[in-house]
């Protein structure tokens, strides 16, 4: 097919087109050689690719998560089409009837309980504290448990290393008692 630079032949080819293509809708072309319905073509099309079944269940489903699975499992162009539109239908219905208004939709975040004062100075397990760093949101309570499992782990190091040191001295001290006694026996 060559290029037509001519303006009147290019219409007349489109005109054609149009023709072998939506010549089975009666007053399809009628209404494309005159752009006064640009819609009509597609509802024509539409029309032709009703499905009532879909209608029918489109219209009984009230839950969008049912009718995005829905979505997701039909392939068919048209099909999908309607879907999308009644999830924007529900999604319309959930949140009110918006349109009217010029403000923009708000939504009401709930407001957070009162901040409860957190108490460490009771709790010795270390156990404890972790099973709490896990349960907390707050991110300041988190950096007070963190404080309190670092004193808890250091104070276990301390009287874990004064243990150590006192079984050393006896260790030694009874070192030093035997050898006194190896040398008064030696004597």
């Amino acid at each position: 097919m060559e290029v037509c630079t001519d303006f009147t032949t290019r219409r007349q080819i489109r005109k054609a087109l149009r023709e072998i293509q939506f010549g089975a809708i009666p007053g399809l072309v009628a209404s494309c050689n005159n752009n006064s319905d640009k819609t009509y073509i597609s509802n024509k099309m539409a029309e032709e690719h009703s499905n009532p079944e879909l209608e029918q269940k489109l219209k009984t489903i009230t839950d969008e998560e049912s009718l995005s699975n829905m979505l997701l499992e039909t392939t068919d162009f048209h099909d999908r089409r309607k879907i999308r539109s009644a999830i924007r239908e529900q999604r319309k219905k959930k949140l009110g009837n918006h349109e009217g208004s010029s403000s923009p939709i708000r939504t009401v975040k709930p407001k957070k309980a009162p901040k409860k004062e957190l108490n460490l100075d009771g709790i010795t397990d270390e156990s404890v504290l972790r099973q709490m760093l896990e349960e907390s949101d707050d991110y300041e309570d988190k950096k007070k448990i963190r404080a309190a499992i670092k004193d808890i782990i250091s104070k276990a190091r301390d009287v874990a290393g004064d243990i150590i040191m006192k079984e050393e001295e006896a260790y030694e001290e009874k070192f030093r008692h035997q050898e006194e006694e190896a040398e008064k026996v030696n004597k």
